[in-house]
């Protein structure tokens, strides 16, 4: 499967403009990997561990654009 590359603003900070714009911001901006076709809780559990969290924490909302 092919790879797709995001990065990942955690504790972060969101900003939506009038017109088509949203931006985000954070101190530590991470480049995950994910592939295509993966499930929500699999993209998660990526998610996590590149954060180096512990497996008990959740995500509890994911925006994107």
């Amino acid at each position: 499967m092919t790879s797709l590359y995001v990065i990942v603003h955690y504790d972060g900070s969101m900003k939506e403009w009038l017109i088509e714009r949203c931006t985000f911001g954070s101190m530590t901006p991470k480049v995950v990997a994910i592939k295509r076709g993966m499930t929500l809780q699999s993209m998660k559990e990526v998610i996590i561990g590149k954060l180096h969290r512990e497996v008990e924490e959740t995500i509890a909302t994911i925006h994107f654009r």
